[in-house]
Formats: structure tokens, C-alpha cells, sequence
């Protein structure tokens, strides 16, 4: 069954726009347009172009979203998804693709969706898309001592230079900031 809240694009990959239900229509109860067409279209409820026949390439299918993209928090820097810095100029500018923006050095304007979503009609991720950056990984490497201390060094050299006699262990450790294991 066809649910008019959800996206759906034609079997060879046409978005389809204004779909919606026809309550009267026994056959053919829910209209809608196909991109590049410039008339109306009509789809069976399990969403084929022709009740009667096999697969079509105008039949409906739903997109299948990718994972849903994290919420990007504003407040923190961001960058698009191939790494580029953003700098946001707004995130109140009209229509839906409200966050306005500078991508790296450019003094280009660009525009992203409030989901951080760079291209609307792009279904797959773009390279544009907006993401919060990632916290920065350290590594630190901890001599562990059979007395029960334990030492901390930002280096594998400076660990071994530094260890005392009494070292069981040199554990490397790599972690984010803001990780709390349990």
C-alpha cells in the first residue's frame, strides 16, 4: 500500500512529486507527477502504473533511505563530508534549504538543508553534506607498574626513556575526547 507521507521515485528512477490519495478512484487511487513529464500520473494502491500487467519502468518505488544522517549541532565546527570547512552565516535564510554557508577559502554562498543535507534530489550521500567534526583521537601509552601506579607519556619512546624499574606493562591507549567507557 501506497503511504503518501513516505518518497517515492518511479522503477527507472524519476522522482515523483504531489503524490496524493484519491478517495472515489477504485483502480487507480492515488495521482501524483513524474519528473520531466508534464502531466498527471496515476498509480494502482500497491503502487503500479498498470493494474494489469508485469513490471513497469513508471511503477512506484519507495526510496529506501540511507542511514538517517546525525543531528548536526550548530554550536560546534563543521565541515562537509569530504573534510572541507564550513563557516555558517545563517541557519534562518527562507525556503528549505535554510543554513547558509562558506565551504573552505570560497566566497561562494551555499545552502544546505537543515539536516545538513547539501542536495535535495541527491537520494545518496554528497560530498557537501554537512557534518559536525569529528573529536580528535589521542593515543597515550601508560607503563603500568606492579605496585599498582601507573604513568602516562605521549609517546612509545618516551614511555620506554622514562619507565623505573618495576614496569609489568606499556599499554598503548587511544581515545576521543568525551569517551566514557563503562
Amino acid at each position: 500500500m501506497i503511504d503518501i507521507k513516505k518518497e517515492y521515485r518511479t522503477r527507472d528512477g524519476r522522482k515523483v512529486t504531489n503524490l496524493r490519495y484519491r478517495p472515489g478512484e477504485i483502480t487507480y487511487p492515488f495521482a501524483g507527477s513524474i519528473e520531466g513529464r508534464g502531466c498527471g500520473d496515476s498509480w494502482t494502491a500497491d503502487g503500479k502504473y498498470y493494474a494489469m500487467s508485469g513490471d513497469h519502468r513508471a511503477d512506484l518505488i519507495e526510496v529506501q533511505q540511507e542511514k538517517t544522517m546525525p543531528a548536526i549541532d550548530f554550536t560546534k565546527p563543521l565541515q562537509t563530508r569530504d573534510g572541507h570547512t564550513v563557516e555558517i552565516i545563517s541557519t534562518s535564510a527562507r525556503g528549505p534549504a535554510s543554513i547558509l554557508g562558506y565551504i573552505g577559502k570560497s566566497e561562494r554562498i551555499h545552502r544546505w538543508e537543515p539536516s545538513g543535507k547539501f542536495d535535495s534530489s541527491n537520494i545518496d550521500h554528497h560530498s557537501l553534506d554537512l557534518m559536525n567534526v569529528p573529536p580528535a583521537k589521542h593515543v597515550r601509552y601508560v607503563n603500568i607498574y606492579g605496585d599498582g601506579q601507573a604513568h602516562v607519556h605521549t609517546s612509545s619512546d618516551t614511555a620506554n626513556n622514562q619507565a623505573v624499574g618495576g614496569r609489568i606493562a606499556c599499554v598503548k591507549i587511544e581515545y576521543t575526547e568525551g569517551q566514557f567507557d563503562k
